[in-house]
């Protein structure tokens, strides 16, 4: 056997790929013979992503800047340089020879085959990545921190912030203390934290609303939160409580949230340390949006807006993230120092809580109001199909007050929102993302689609109960010859089925909702889908993604789906419009912030993953289980779709840039109706069911 075979058999991973493979790359190796004290790897260089293998001789790894330090030494035989090629990232440190030696070089091309042509291969690697080489301890060591505080009752922001930049998060490219102001992760992060958040000083997290504050709760301000459900009350000026959501998720999502905002609200007051800034804080008119857009002021406002060290653009960027009070936010940002006092109070072993109880209680009570039967007792043949959903898609689409009014709300988008309806080719999609607006401009309006909505049999929970899971329940036997979305099947008899359509679930909530909805229903249970935005790590905003399985980070484990989806992906793609269908495995993320790119090169290299989001695993988790446990029948269907509403691994497609309506509009309905067809097709084949006397 020769040196290059005898190299190849003896370094781990490349052992475990079989004989015919490794004697074809063997042919493939690039010799090289390396002099004493000569370069192989340069710190820093971004040009050279080959894979080497060391065979005969001793290396050296040394950190060249700021300063020379040796960190180890190479013996032979063994691989390094790996994660140019899978990753994508500059050479970590410089490696040269300490004795003569000799390499062979892999590029990086045929490295990436590799694990594409070989599971073992890819596995071994991916294992020894995460065990040996510990690309992941930074992640581990966040959670091991944040848990720490949880089991003492009090989380230190002060602990964890130094921790948090370590992750290097995709989503916060300017994470770095002495980066300039990460705008666009800003904006995220504060859309997504409760909207006091720059005036409180200690927020109060519970899973629970302690019984000692019920009588005073009324008189608590809730506190809204933009872009994510979040229940929040102001008990007093600079004291918040927050009822965190079922798991961890919402936790570990609130506060990465704000060690994002601290990192970038520090930048912001570091800006404002020059002279006369306070001072000049202090004059300013309470309303920033007229000097950011130009508009004109007196003579001295403009020299105390000259004085602060914020730009035209930087100006416009505030008052996009604070419209209202814009110069109360940076003085409040000024005086706060991000000093948060995080108390929690949270069971940490067992994430059920008794709102999923009292959620549940409240679907049984509404299902016996709408169907005349406890979700037990239901008629012999009416089948359930349960949706998670944004909830007002599926709802438009089965609703018939659209189709009634559609030519004259299309006429008045064309007239009053010309760039919506240019973005918009499909006639439906532009009635429903402008008929909200239109709506909103006449009460009559909304009252006679809510009493259309009664008609047609839809029923909304008004309360969620703290889960922050709105619920829509549809009676699908009443929509019998009537119009609802033109893409949909027509049925004349109505269709033997009750839709539960639920709310996106966050994260390691969604097993405690779903099991809830299938203790409920049982073995009536005929179909379960998950329709939702999801990150990609392939193609671009607006494609659609087709999941044959989901992998949960952490403990990379992997569930497989493709024999249970019941997707037409041919008519999917039709429905499309010219966007891409990539069908693949979807990472399930700890969070949107616990992402950073090595780790989407290591889900999209080793495990070939085609896109992330933060529910998959657990609800198809929670399927198996109540297959295996007899409470779910085998057969049930699954549609799990997904249109990309972020690409994290291209800076300027990630979630801190929005989507505009022609980006997420029409692939989010095209997968609303994709799993609507299936679900009217099937429940229009059953036999009719009588429907209760009302």
């Amino acid at each position: 056997m020769n040196l290059r075979a005898q190299t190849l058999e003896a370094i781990h991973p490349f052992r475990c790929l079989p004989p015919s493979l490794r004697a074809e790359l063997a042919e493939e190796l690039v010799e090289h013979a390396i002099a004493p004290g000569q370069p192989i790897l340069r710190q820093g260089d971004a040009s050279d992503r080959r894979v080497w293998l060391l065979a005969r001789g001793r290396l050296e790894q040394v950190e060249t800047y700021p300063r020379e330090r040796p960190l180890g030494v190479l013996e032979a035989p063994r691989f390094f340089g790996e994660r140019a090629a899978l990753f994508d990232e500059t050479r970590p440190v410089t490696v040269r020879a300490l004795t003569a030696a000799t390499c062979y070089s892999i590029e990086a091309d045929r490295f990436l085959r590799l694990l594409k042509e070989d599971v073992a291969f890819a596995q071994a690697l991916g294992d020894l990545l995460r065990d040996k080489r510990a690309i992941f301890a930074a992640f581990d060591r966040f959670r091991a921190e944040l848990l720490h505080g949880v089991a003492n009752g009090a989380i230190s922001l002060k602990s964890l912030l130094p921790l948090y930049r370590a992750l290097e998060p995709a989503l916060h490219p300017g994470y770095a203390p002495d980066s300039e102001i990460d705008w666009s992760a800003l904006s995220y992060a504060v859309r997504r934290l409760p909207a006091n958040v720059t005036r409180t000083l200690t927020f109060f997290l519970t899973d629970e609303l302690p019984e000692r504050y019920a009588a005073l709760a009324p008189s608590f301000r809730a506190v809204p939160t933009e872009a994510r459900p979040r229940t929040v009350y102001e008990m007093l000026p600079g004291k918040s409580i927050v009822i965190l959501r079922d798991g961890m998720s919402d936790l570990v999502d609130l506060v990465s949230c704000l060690c994002l905002y601290a990192v970038e609200a520090r930048k912001i007051r570091r800006k404002l340390r020059g002279p006369g800034a306070i001072d000049a804080l202090s004059r300013l008119p309470s309303d920033l949006s007229a000097l950011a857009s130009g508009g004109v002021v007196d003579a001295a406002g403009c020299a105390d807006l000259r004085s602060l060290p914020f730009d035209v653009e930087e100006l416009e960027r505030l008052t996009s993230i604070w419209p209202e009070d814009t110069l109360q936010r940076v003085r409040e940002i000024v005086v706060h120092h991000e000093d948060f006092g995080l108390e929690i109070k949270k069971q940490v072993h067992n994430y059920n809580s008794v709102h999923g109880e009292r959620w549940t209680a409240q679907i049984a009570q509404a299902t016996r109001a709408l169907v005349g039967a406890d979700p037990t007792e239901l008629p012999a043949g009416l089948e359930v199909h349960v949706i998670s959903s944004n909830t007002h898609s599926v709802a438009n689409c089965l609703s018939s007050y659209w189709p009634a009014h559609a030519a004259e709300i299309e006429r008045w988008a064309r007239a009053e929102r010309p760039a919506l309806a240019a973005a918009l080719a499909e006639p439906a999609d532009l009635v429903y993302a402008a008929g909200r607006e239109w709506l909103a401009d006449d009460a009559a309006r909304a009252k006679e689609r809510r009493e259309r909505d009664l008609g047609d049999g839809f029923v909304r929970l008004s309360e969620s109960a703290f889960t922050g899971i709105q619920v829509d329940l549809v009676d699908l036997r009443r929509l019998a010859g009537r119009a609802i979305d033109p893409a949909l099947p027509a049925s004349q008899s109505g269709a033997n089925a009750l839709l539960v359509n639920i709310d996106f679930a966050f994260g390691q909530q969604a097993a405690d909702v779903l099991g809830n909805l299938i203790t409920l229903f049982g073995r009536r249970v005929r179909s379960i889908n998950v329709l939702g935005k999801a990150g990609a790590l392939v193609g671009r905003r607006g494609d659609l993604l087709v999941p044959d399985g989901f992998v949960e980070q952490g403990a990379d484990g992997l569930l497989p789906l493709a024999h249970l989806q019941r997707i037409d992906v041919a008519r999917l793609a039709a429905r499309a419009s010219g966007r891409a269908v990539h069908r693949g495995r979807l990472l399930t993320v700890a969070g949107t912030l616990l992402q950073n790119r090595r780790m989407l090169h290591f889900y999209r290299r080793i495990w070939d993953c085609v896109g992330l989001e933060m529910e998959g695993y657990s609800y198809a988790r929670k399927i198996v289980d109540a297959q295996r446990l007899g409470m779910l029948r085998d057969d049930v269907d699954l549609r799990f779709l997904y249109y990309v509403s972020d690409v994290p691994l291209a800076t300027a497609a990630t979630l801190a840039e929005r989507l505009d309506a022609g980006e997420g509009i029409p692939p989010l309905y095209a997968i609303t109706r994709e799993i609507l067809c299936g679900i009217l097709e099937r429940a229009a084949a059953l036999p009719p069911v009588r429907q209760a006397a009302r």
